[in-house]
């Protein structure tokens, strides 16, 4: 993970960051997990996650192999920090 500051004229005196994830984990259980495909036969979502547990013990912010590009995927641990600290800025959406 990156995290890069922004800088850029603003109102106060605030610091903005851009976090750039570049962990990508294969740790989708291709069996178990439900996938959407492009006519390409790319995966364009995945439905249904099954994650292989042990791909992904100490991983707290990390992208997957299908998703890489447009979602990023945080442990339970990394969402209780991020409330606790009153960051601002992420929102979490549980996964289907």
């Amino acid at each position: 993970m990156e995290l890069l500051p922004i800088t850029w004229l603003t109102r106060s005196d605030e610091i903005f960051y851009f976090l750039n994830i570049i962990d990508v984990v294969d740790c989708l259980n291709k069996e178990l997990s439900v996938f959407e495909y492009f006519s390409s036969g790319k995966v364009m979502s995945v439905e249904h996650y099954e994650f292989i547990e042990e791909r992904i013990i100490n991983k707290h912010i990390f992208r997957i192999l299908e998703t890489k590009r447009s979602r990023f995927y945080v442990s339970d641990e990394f969402k209780k920090r991020v409330e606790s600290s009153k960051l601002r800025g992420l929102t979490f959406d549980p996964l289907p």
